[in-house]
């Protein structure tokens, strides 16, 4: 008994996109906000590591904290300036030095250079005058008096160059780059931890539907072999196996269902006249 063959197309699920497998594995944004305050943090230390302690010692110079308001607005109380030595010979008219205003005296004094001038003998003397300030200096400087001449400055840093000034230096230096280098291994060594933890399942929004469950696979049959009468495929109406839906030609359909046998109709008994034989003639 042959049944007739139907055409199926099972139901398959999408498979996941690169965007979809990016999204799964994306980093959280708290990661990168901690990873990017810890790391400004650090900067931020080296860097006034770097003006206070690592940049004067490698030019020479000196860093010292302005404690008047003589030189306002454009170097106010706070301000951290650094000084380089520098030949007397090289100083000009709008330099900022910094002088000792009495020979022996340890003090010293920022103010700019107004004017040079030369006594009898031709040396070289500096009228200086700070900005603030409505007078000049009573005391022409000669260049065994300056100190140096205004490298860089730095605002508000000065308040931390007194708390660590004179032989607390030394001790800070090392003690602030021991801490920095354990920060900063530190941070290395957590930014590797916190990408290899797992991430949690997201939580469903409140009063969201659950998310469908995923599709069976479609069940497969194996075509059944055909059976070939006479030389050629046994078809059944419209030229079609009723066991496998192929056609005359012997090719199969694009997938196979098995669906009910038609149900068998009553035994036909042949007819005598039919089953006699037929008597020959000369």
């Amino acid at each position: 008994m042959f049944s007739r063959g139907t055409h199926h197309t099972s139901e398959t699920e999408a498979l996941p996109s690169a965007s979809d497998a990016e999204n799964s594995d994306a980093t959280p944004p708290i990661w990168w906000v901690k990873t990017i305050a810890s790391w400004t943090l650090l900067l931020v230390a080296v860097g006034v590591l770097a003006v206070l302690v690592v940049v004067p010692r490698l030019t020479g110079s000196t860093a010292y904290t302005v404690l008047t308001g003589s030189m306002q607005p454009t170097y106010p109380p706070g301000t951290l300036i650094v000084v380089k030595p520098t030949p007397g010979d090289q100083l000009k008219a709008g330099d900022v030095i910094t002088f000792q205003p009495e020979s022996g005296n340890p003090s010293v004094t920022t103010h700019r250079i107004i004017s040079i001038v030369y006594d009898a003998s031709g040396k070289r003397r500096f009228i200086t005058k700070g900005d603030a300030n409505n007078a000049t200096d009573p005391v022409q400087l000669v260049e065994e008096q300056v100190r140096g001449r205004l490298l860089y400055s730095v605002p508000y840093l000065g308040r931390i160059n007194s708390l660590i000034s004179g032989s607390s230096r030394s001790i800070a230096v090392f003690v602030i780059a021991g801490g920095l280098g354990a920060y900063a291994l530190w941070m290395w060594i957590s930014s590797i931890r916190d990408r290899k933890k797992p991430k949690p399942p997201e939580n469903p929004e409140p009063g969201a539907a659950p998310p469908d469950p995923p599709m069976p696979p479609a069940p497969t049959q194996a075509v059944p072999a055909h059976a070939e009468v006479g030389g050629r495929h046994p078809a059944g109406s419209e030229n079609r196996c009723y066991a496998c839906g192929a056609d005359q030609s012997g090719r199969p359909p694009l997938a196979y269902s098995a669906v009910p046998d038609p149900p068998s109709a009553a035994p036909v008994i042949p007819s005598a006249e039919i089953t006699q034989p037929i008597p020959f003639i000369k």
